[in-house]
């Protein structure tokens, strides 16, 4: 599959499994604002990481763990619902997980900062 293709693939499945994160489940273990920041799927379509963004203002790891079970618990339930929107001949098995990659900039960001007051600047 042409990387141009894959590539709009992928943002027709990000922006359809963010859609039913947030109208479709609902999971009592889902307590943060969720979205999905990436995905990377297999050449062959089989398989999928999904990774998603939680954001709870209890900044809690265990919160975020409950949301991650929770959404790899209905992750055929998710595929299902792909299914009858998008009409494509395979969809991926899924996979969630967490995406640290704005907290290690927020990290970093603090850390320049800290810095920077430090030094006087």
């Amino acid at each position: 599959m042409s990387d141009k293709r894959m590539n709009k693939l992928k943002s027709l499945f990000i922006r359809e499994i963010a859609e039913i994160i947030n109208t479709e489940i609902k999971d009592p273990r889902l307590q943060g604002l969720i979205s999905v920041t990436d995905m990377k799927i297999e050449p062959d379509l089989r398989t999928a990481i999904v990774n998603v963004s939680v954001f709870d203002l209890g900044n809690l790891e265990t919160k975020r763990e409950k949301d991650i079970d929770a959404l790899n618990s209905a992750s055929h339930y998710i595929m299902f619902l792909l299914s009858r929107r998008l009409h494509i001949k395979y969809i991926p098995e899924l996979e969630f997980r967490i995406d640290r990659s704005m907290e290690v900039s927020a990290n970093i960001s603090r850390i320049i900062a800290e810095d920077k007051k430090r030094r006087g600047e």
